[in-house]
């Protein structure tokens, strides 16, 4: 059993990662808007990008249904826009849908976040997507994921998970981020 100063670093340690993982969706919107093809599809539309966002990220966190969690995961999107001048009301504006998963596995749990990384790594090889090269650091690896598809060119997928030895939470993030469409 842990000291309340223990569990209180817990979740010092849980909000530092979360700010941190907000921070790194920002980076990867800019890295989209940068990256994702020039021309927004117009024969697309959000909910269309949202509908495929989210079955590609809960196909990944299907590989480890069953695996005990620290917490219930978090999940879920949104529209974000690749010019921030553009708002809702511009009919020529770049829109694109991010998904993304918060998972915090148990520190007792089967597998260990890298594992769990190496199950939804798999899904996407044999799906067609293509790594791009890993970004590590002390504390975490980023790995992230290209393909198109009929929906458009420039999607992407990033999975992130924190090396942080038990009883600290097994932390592991998921960010699938579609191409672009001017079509609401």
């Amino acid at each position: 059993m842990s000291s309340p100063t223990g569990t209180l670093d817990v979740y010092r340690t849980h909000a530092n990662r979360r700010r941190s993982r907000l921070v790194l969706a920002g980076l990867i919107a800019l890295t989209m808007t940068l990256t994702t093809a020039c021309t927004p599809r117009s024969d697309v539309t959000v909910a269309q990008l949202q509908e495929r966002s989210e079955q590609i990220g809960q196909s990944l966190t299907a590989t480890i249904d069953g695996v005990d969690r620290y917490q219930d995961d978090h999940t879920g999107g949104g529209l974000r826009w690749e010019n921030a001048e553009v708002n809702d009301e511009d009919p020529n504006g770049r829109r694109y849908w991010q998904w993304d998963a918060t998972i915090v596995l148990a520190a007792d749990a089967e597998l260990t976040p890298e594992q769990a990384a190496e199950r939804m790594i798999k899904v996407l090889e044999e799906d067609g997507w293509t790594a791009g090269e890993p970004a590590v650091d002390t504390g975490s690896d980023r790995l992230g994921f290209h393909k198109s598809d009929d929906l458009g060119e420039g999607w992407s997928v990033e999975i992130t998970y924190w090396k942080d030895p038990p009883p600290d939470p097994q932390n592991l993030f998921v960010t699938v981020v579609s191409p672009s469409t001017n079509r609401p």
